[in-house]
Parts: structure tokens; C-alpha cells; sequence
């Protein structure tokens, strides 16, 4: 005897369907729902001719006791009992949706709604979810506002709307319903958090972005994505050993990161002299990218940073047979050229265009005794010749050289210090004295700096005393830096570019250093670049309107307007003298017909400045004549 019927007594066998109902509902009220289950089963075994609520409960039994193949058949049972039937979709969307049929889901959901708009508002949020994980993410963003009017503190709703918002790049709207929906629960997915923080990321919020991520990994210590998102926000705050500590932790969690994983890292220990691991990061990476050629430009980079220009330039052919890059291919020519360059740099050096000409001289015996070898014997005819003519520049410096040739290089420091009393501001007699003192050695080092600080300051393009000093000081970035401009001012581009990244990885805050290599990488075409150096040079110094002045032509030039707009109007904050950057804020103003009156303001200022200017009228006249349009559309 099964248990229905003892439950029944002994005559359970003529019992009718209607008493399976009554016990069914019976033992549903009192919340056994696997008996309820039983007889409501019972009862359309009996008699499948049910009032529809049978159907109902027996479905949403089965719903609730994740039964949804047993469901599905009911609710469709149902609706074919009663076909307008809101409800009945409605069930039959969520056993749809737990059996992976979205689609149909999605379709029962809108059913339901189509026959009564007044659905609960978790059917407006699950309807969201499906069209987003469908890729329809227009009618998701439609579904998740319906949502949130029905029920304003939905947190769910603001989550998923700022998800959509993400795949439609409107990321300030996106972070601030993310923003949202934690204010309303802060108990949301750890993927709500960095999700969060990547977009606080993009708009340079660092600060914000590094709070969000550590509460991710309060959330769960082990997540890979708040390590990542915390390690490149360490990375802007200049903190650079915690950076490398959390791109390692995201490896130790998941050694399959993503190929910029480990490019940051070796970037970051680059910065940080460690040379062997930056190598080590690269080769990881290659180890598992094999086919990216990203990779090898990034340990190209390393390389031709390191001054390993062989091996820089195999990366980045590397890299080129992978994928053709017009910027790599250029870069790879101008590399070959200065690698030629350098094997050749004694004699470049010679001949580099310096603006100290060789100081004329006569034909003397000194100097026929030094293309004879007779090196005492040229000593005593220049101590001759000195005696004859105490102011004989070129004299001191011709002894000078003998001596320490010699190897009497005390002696020759003597006479280029009298050479200096009778001239003081000879930039050459600075560089011998310099390098006599560096020969002496330790003891003198810093004498000899200061001899070739004299001679820089002298004649900022005496290009073969930079190379002298840093080999005393090869850690010193302002050197690298005036020899940078020295170079750039000969029009030497490439090469003057190599000294400013060295400075830079010397000092990478500092902002001088960023923004001349921005200078050389506008000059060369390579705009993407150039930004990223601009925008570094403001982010360590925003107070210097020139650097937010080329920001903005960076970013005009990329076509990011707003951006461009505000650091235009930053430098004339910064320099309110200045006709160059009102008209630049009147020409992108121009540009869009929202911002005419502030065109007209702008360049109003600008011939306040220089009121002759024809060029600042004209342009005036195309605001007023697009103004004009303006007004009669």
C-alpha cells in the first residue's frame, strides 16, 4: 500500500481526484511541497480534465524544487489551457532560462509582459540579463530602465544598466550606476568592484580606483583581476615596487594572464635597474605568446633602452614579420641608422656641427715635433712660444695635450688653469682640463664634472663633453637631457630621443624630461606616443601651461574634442598672456557649433593680445557667420 492511500484509509482506491486535491493543497499550505507534489500529480493522473490552478501550483511546485523539465511541461500545459495566462509565461521564462534556452526565454518573458505590463520587477531585471548575455544590448539597457522606474533603489537594475552602458562606451554613465548599485547593496559580485575600478582607471581617477580594488580583495582574496587592476593604478602613482608585487601575485594566482601582464611587469623592473627580471617578464611572455608581436616590441624597447641595440633590433624584426607596423618599420630604419651612428661615434663626433671652431694656427715647431713623436721637445718649444706670448690661448691648450700625452697630467692641469686666467669663458680649455682631471682619477672626479658643467654651460652643443661626463656620472639625467637638447637642436632626432628616454628612466617623474620626449615623438609623426608623454609631463606638473597646451593638440589631433577643450583652457588659466593658446581654444571651439560663444571669447582675449592681428579678424568672422546659421536654423 503506497502512502497516498493509508493517508486516504483502506478505501483510498475509490477515492476521488478531488480528495488528491484537497490533500494536495492541504500539505502545500503547510509547506511540503514534495507530498503537495504527489497528489496534485495523483489528482491529474485521475483526472486530467484540472481547474488551471492545478496546473499552476503543480508547476510552480516543480519550479520551486528545481524541477524544470516538470515545470516547462506544466506551464505549457497551462497555457494551453490559458493561452493569456501572464503568469504562465512567466514561469515558463524562468524554466527557460535555468535549461539554457535563452532565446525562449527571453520570448516568454516579453509574452508575459505583453499581457500584463504590470510585471514584479525582478521580471524586467532577469529580462535584462538574458538580452545582455544575448549581445542585445540596446533592448537590455531599455529592460533595466524599465526596472529601475518601477523600483528607483533596484540595485540589480543599476548593476546591469551599468553593464550596457560599458559595452556602449558610455563609461561615465556606466561608473556611476556601478556607483549606484553599491550605495544600494554593498554586498554585490566581487566582478561589480573591479568592473568599477577599471573605468575610475580610464578616467584617471587613481586614487578611487586603488580604494575600489583593495575592496574587491576584501571580498576574495585570490581575485586576479582586482591584483591586475591594483598593480596598474600603483603603477600611475609612481608606487613601483607595489606594482610588481601585485602583477606577480595576479601570476602566482593564474600564470595564463594576459600578454600586457607581463610586458607592465618587465616595463616596471626596467624602471626599477632590475634588468635580469624585466628579461625574464619579456621571455615569459614570448614563452606564452609566441605569435604576439607586442612582445617583442616591448623587449625590443628593453633592449634599445639598454643600449643593446643588436638585440633591439632583432626583436623588433621580429615583431614586424608577425604583423607590419609603418611606425615599427620607421622606428626599426632610424634604429639601424643609429647603430651605424654609434660605431661610428668617434668620428661623428669630430665632425658633428659644433659652434666652436678650431682656433686658427700658424705652423710652428711644436707642433712638427708632435708629427715627429718628439713629445719633450714639442713641451719646451710651446714653453717657448708662452714666453713670447703670454696670451697664446691656442698655446696652453697645445701643451696641455702633450702633457698628457706624457701622462704629466698635473702639470697639464697647471697650464690649462693659466690658460683659463687668460681666457675664462673658453669652453675647449674646460674639456682638456676636464679630462686631464679624469684621468688623475678618483680624487679629482668631481673636479672634472664641474670642468665639463663649465664647458656644457659654455657651448651647450659641445656634444663630445657630454659623452666625457657621463662617463663620470652615467646616472645623471640632466646631462643626458642637455645632451638630448643639444642633439635635438642639430636636428638629430632619433639620437636625442635615445638620451631623453635614458633620462627618463633615470627620473620618470620628472615632468621636463616626459614632455621633451613628447616634443621629438610630435616632431617624428608618432602623435599616439607624444600624448602619452604630454599627458605624463601634466600629470607631475599641471602647472605648467605649455604641457597642457601640446596635450591638447594631441588629443584635438585624435579627434577627442571635449579633452582637448579643457586642456587648451587649462593653459590659458595657467597663462592668461599667452595668443597662442586663446586661439587654440577659439579654433577647437570653432569646431563644434555648441561652444561658438565660447570661440568668440576666446578669441576676443587672444587680439586683446595682439590686436593687429588679421588672422585672429578672420577667424572671428567665420564664428559670427556660423553664429549666424545658428540662429536662423
Amino acid at each position: 500500500m503506497d502512502k497516498e492511500d493509508s493517508m486516504l484509509g483502506n478505501n483510498a482506491q475509490e477515492k476521488s481526484a478531488a480528495d488528491y486535491l484537497s490533500l494536495g493543497y492541504e500539505q502545500e499550505i503547510m509547506g511540503d511541497y514534495e507530498k503537495a507534489l504527489q497528489y496534485y500529480q495523483k489528482a491529474i493522473q485521475l483526472n486530467p480534465q484540472q481547474p488551471t490552478w492545478v496546473f499552476a501550483s503543480l508547476a510552480n511546485l516543480l519550479l520551486q524544487q528545481a524541477k524544470f523539465d516538470g515545470a516547462q511541461a506544466a506551464y505549457l500545459n497551462l497555457i494551453a489551457l490559458q493561452p493569456d495566462n501572464a503568469d504562465a509565461y512567466r514561469g515558463l521564462a524562468q524554466c527557460k532560462t535555468s535549461l539554457g534556452d535563452h532565446t525562449g526565454a527571453i520570448q516568454s518573458y516579453q509574452k508575459a509582459m505583453e499581457l500584463n505590463p504590470q510585471q514584479p520587477v525582478w521580471v524586467f531585471t532577469s529580462l535584462g540579463n538574458l538580452l545582455l548575455l544575448e549581445g542585445k544590448i540596446d533592448e537590455a539597457e531599455a529592460a533595466y530602465k524599465a526596472a529601475i522606474k518601477l523600483h528607483s533603489d533596484n540595485a540589480d537594475a543599476y548593476r546591469g544598466l551599468a553593464q550596457c552602458q560599458t559595452y556602449q562606451g558610455n563609461n561615465l554613465a556606466a561608473l556611476k550606476n556601478y556607483q549606484k548599485a553599491i550605495e544600494l547593496n554593498s554586498q554585490q559580485p566581487v566582478w561589480v568592484f573591479t568592473s568599477l575600478g577599471s573605468l575610475l582607471f580610464q578616467q584617471k581617477h587613481y586614487l578611487e580606483a586603488l580604494n575600489v580594488y583593495h575592496e574587491a580583495l576584501k571580498l576574495q582574496a585570490d581575485n586576479e583581476a582586482a591584483y591586475r587592476g591594483l598593480a596598474q593604478c600603483q603603477t600611475q602613482q609612481g608606487d613601483y615596487a607595489a606594482a610588481i608585487e601585485s602583477y606577480q601575485k595576479t601570476i602566482e594566482l593564474n600564470p595564463q594572464q594576459p600578454v600586457w601582464v607581463f610586458t607592465s611587469l618587465g616595463n616596471l623592473f626596467f624602471q626599477q635597474h632590475e634588468m635580469d627580471e624585466a628579461l625574464n617578464a619579456y621571455n615569459q611572455a614570448i614563452k606564452l605568446y609566441p605569435n604576439a608581436p607586442e612582445v617583442y616590441q616591448q623587449k625590443g624597447e628593453f633592449f634599445e633602452q639598454n643600449g643593446e641595440l643588436e638585440q633591439a633590433i632583432a626583436c623588433y624584426r621580429r615583431s614586424l614579420a608577425i604583423k607590419p607596423q609603418s611606425y615599427l618599420a620607421e622606428k626599426l630604419a632610424l634604429l639601424s641608422q643609429w647603430q651605424e651612428t654609434q660605431q661610428q661615434r668617434p668620428l661623428i663626433l669630430e665632425n658633428l656641427p659644433i659652434a666652436i671652431p678650431k682656433l686658427p694656427q700658424e705652423p710652428n715647431n711644436a707642433d712638427a715635433f708632435r708629427e715627429k713623436g718628439d713629445l719633450e721637445a714639442a713641451v719646451e718649444s710651446y714653453r717657448t712660444e708662452l714666453k713670447l706670448n703670454p696670451n697664446l690661448i691656442e698655446g696652453y691648450i697645445g701643451l696641455g695635450e702633450v702633457l698628457v700625452e706624457l701622462g704629466k697630467l698635473e702639470e697639464a692641469i697647471v697650464c690649462y688653469q693659466q690658460g683659463l686666467e687668460i681666457n675664462p669663458k673658453s669652453p675647449e680649455i674646460y674639456a682638456h682640463l676636464g679630462n686631464a682631471q679624469q684621468q688623475l682619477g678618483k680624487g679629482y672626479l668631481q673636479a672634472a664634472m664641474e670642468s665639463y658643467e663649465q664647458a656644457i654651460a659654455l657651448q651647450p652643443d659641445y656634444l663630445q663633453v657630454y659623452h666625457q661626463a657621463l662617463a663620470i656620472k652615467p646616472d645623471a639625467p640632466e646631462i643626458y637631457l642637455q645632451l638630448g637638447d643639444a642633439l635635438a637642436r642639430k636636428k638629430l632626432l632619433t639620437q636625442a630621443l635615445f638620451f631623453y628616454q635614458t633620462a627618463f628612466m633615470v627620473q620618470p617623474k620628472n615632468a621636463a624630461i616626459s614632455f621633451k620626449i613628447g616634443q621629438v615623438l610630435d616632431r617624428q609623426g608618432y602623435w599616439e606616443e607624444a600624448m602619452e608623454y604630454y599627458t605624463h609631463a601634466v600629470e607631475n606638473h599641471p602647472q605648467e601651461p605649455e604641457y597642457n597646451y601640446h596635450l591638447g593638440r594631441m588629443l584635438e589631433k585624435q579627434q577627442k574634442l571635449e579633452e582637448a577643450k579643457y586642456y587648451y583652457q587649462q593653459a590659458t588659466i595657467l597663462d592668461n598672456q599667452s595668443e597662442l593658446y586663446y586661439s587654440a581654444l577659439g579654433d577647437i571651439c570653432l569646431k563644434n557649433d555648441a561652444w561658438l560663444s565660447a570661440a568668440v571669447t576666446a578669441y576676443n582675449r587672444a587680439r586683446e593680445i595682439n590686436p593687429n592681428s588679421a588672422n585672429l579678424d578672420q577667424k572671428l568672422g567665420e564664428v559670427f557667420v556660423k553664429l549666424g546659421k545658428a540662429v536662423k536654423s
